[in-house]
């Protein structure tokens, strides 16, 4: 059947938005079918995280819907979304990795060690076993650890004052925590 035939042209009235969604209902099967195979070429094993990638790709359609050419037929037009929605969702898993480091600890480790830090910045004369993990370490090490939990500089503010970039900063700290907390709980357990 003709493409025309298939999809009447609309009145010049119509909302885009009410065209978009009344032919994402009757395609829906297709649609949801065509995502979930590209889905699965892309390592999305979950039916749920293929659906949630179905979901963000009609946002967008809809969000889009005044672009959509209704003499032609909606899966083609929806399916250019994916790759799109895709590379967005690869995008921020790749700035949440940046921005999270990895440790080898868990959270309430890092607590405590943090807790640790903090005390020993408030109050310098007092905690002198978080002085002594400190002197042991390399002065790099030391000085970005004084600059972060001392000083109080994070991001940009914290690059400037060791001469590093933002994300070269992050990685230098978090080795440096990783070095601290080796030797804070060889010493005694926790710190």
């Amino acid at each position: 059947m003709p493409d025309a035939a298939r999809h009447p042209p609309p009145s010049p009235t119509a909302d885009p938005r009410a065209l978009v969604r009344q032919r994402l209902e009757r395609e829906y099967a297709n649609l949801r079918t065509a995502v979930h195979a590209v889905g699965l070429r892309r390592g999305l094993r979950d039916p749920a995280a293929r659906d949630d990638l179905l979901s963000e790709v009609i946002r967008q359609v809809l969000e889009k819907a005044h672009k959509y050419d209704p003499a032609r037929s909606i899966v083609p037009w929806v399916m250019g979304f994916v790759p799109f929605v895709l590379a967005q969702r690869t995008a921020a898993e790749q700035r949440q990795l940046r921005v999270a480091p990895v440790t080898n600890l868990g959270p309430e480790c890092d607590e405590a060690l943090f807790d640790a830090l903090d005390r020993a910045s408030r109050a310098p004369g007092q905690y002198s076993e978080v002085h002594e993990w400190l002197e042991q370490l390399s002065p790099t090490d030391q000085e970005i650890l004084r600059r972060r939990y001392f000083d109080g500089l994070s991001g940009a503010a914290l690059a400037t004052a060791v001469g590093a970039s933002v994300a070269a900063s992050r990685a230098r700290l978090s080795r440096a925590l990783q070095r601290l907390r080796t030797i804070a709980y060889a010493e005694g357990g926790e710190p």
